[in-house]
């Protein structure tokens, strides 16, 4: 599959593990349009950054969390977010 027709498919995400320890179950289904799961523990929060202003990158103990999400789209969700949080005012 090349670049282009991952771009198509929608966001790229990435998970890399320190270890095979700290993935926890990683499923991929033999159906050709099938479900794939991937779980893992990423241990301790280390750090969170933005890559060139299009990735959101979470660096944990035991591994790297990668997102492709430009800087604007993440403040758009944390504030979206926020305010599905805030307690509804009553008229």
């Amino acid at each position: 599959m090349s670049k282009n027709d991952l771009h198509e498919l929608g966001r790229g995400v990435s998970v890399e593990m320190k270890h095979q320890r700290y993935v926890k179950n990683m499923i991929v289904s033999e159906e050709e349009r099938g479900c794939v799961l991937f779980e893992g523990n990423l241990g301790q929060l280390i750090e969170t950054s933005m890559v060139d202003n299009s990735v959101l990158e979470v660096i944990g103990e035991n591994g790297i969390l990668r997102i492709d999400l430009k800087i604007g789209e993440l403040d758009e969700l944390i504030k979206s977010s926020r305010k599905a949080s805030e307690p509804q005012k009553e008229e």
